[in-house]
């Protein structure tokens, strides 16, 4: 081992310097630099000695990155207590508990990157992360909010996956014994709210062809759902409401489809997965 090290030593020599002054560089106005490998052992070892030498105090986590994940993992074996805001598809849910500024409040769509639907993949500012990192981070988010004295929480109902990302089972299961509350949305508010979202602010940072092309996208992921023929008069309605010679018809025909699309698809899913929910919601009742 000592001749391996000491051969290591000579091969990264000429690359060592820039290296630690990229380190430095990263490193510049943190307070508490803190540094780790896999498994906490001889990489972040050597790499603390050198910043050490260069005048970074650096921090090493023991037991490294598995360490952490051990940690973080009991996250999910703890109680939770609190409630799980549930509705149809449009009723803008993740707004309203936005809105609320609540501690207790875990965005399981803001750490997916993904709003959880067949659409929810779309016009999103980052990828969705690897299953892992999202695992990670909904830990870390419960357990920074148990350490500020969060014993209380506000979800918004999901289905095992949101996107890609699936929640992991001891979470997840201890979510859906929650009480439950209904936020009711009439269908033009949630007309409203999925053309404003897929389409009115989509087309303000896109191209028209690029939004027509990712929603085209998105409902050809849905024929199998749908049927083959509903899939195909779906996506000849998004193509119309684009090629409108007007934008007021435009608006219209945007309305038309997703009015469709909400109550011949997503409404029908959403009563067949309560109706083998465990629990009745404890309170109904719009957003105000």
């Amino acid at each position: 081992p000592d001749a391996a090290v000491r051969l290591g030593h000579e091969l990264v020599a000429p690359d060592r310097d820039a290296r630690v002054a990229a380190w430095r560089s990263f490193f510049a106005g943190s307070e508490n630099p803190v540094l780790l490998c896999f498994r906490g052992g001889m990489r972040s070892q050597i790499s603390q000695s050198w910043l050490a030498e260069a005048g970074v105090m650096a921090d090493r986590v023991k037991g490294g990155y598995k360490a952490i994940r051990r940690r973080l993992v009991q996250e999910w074996e703890l109680p939770l207590s609190g409630f799980v805001v549930t509705g149809l598809t449009g009723s803008a849910k993740t707004q309203f508990l936005r809105s609320l500024q609540s501690p207790g409040f875990l965005d399981l769509e803001a750490l997916a990157s993904h709003r959880g639907s067949a659409f929810g993949g779309l016009f999103q500012a980052a990828p969705q992360p690897s299953q892992q990192t999202f695992e990670n981070a909904l830990a870390l988010s419960l357990l920074q909010k148990r350490h500020q004295g969060t014993n209380s929480f506000l979800l918004e109902d999901e289905s095992r996956l949101v996107g890609r990302c699936v929640i992991p089972d001891p979470f997840f299961h201890r979510m859906r014994v929650l009480p439950r509350i209904f936020l009711e949305s009439s269908e033009s508010e949630r007309v409203a709210h999925i053309f404003e979202e897929y389409v009115a602010a989509p087309l303000r940072a896109q191209t028209a062809r690029e939004v027509e092309s990712q929603l085209v996208g998105a409902v050809r992921t849905l024929k199998n759902r749908l049927g083959g023929l509903a899939a195909v008069e779906l996506e000849a309605a998004v193509r119309k409401a684009f090629a409108a010679k007007s934008e007021d018809e435009s608006i219209s025909l945007h309305r038309e489809w997703i009015r469709r699309l909400l109550l011949d698809y997503y409404d029908r899913l959403y009563a067949h997965a309560m109706a083998r929910h465990p629990q009745e919601p404890v309170f109904r009742g719009t957003a105000s």
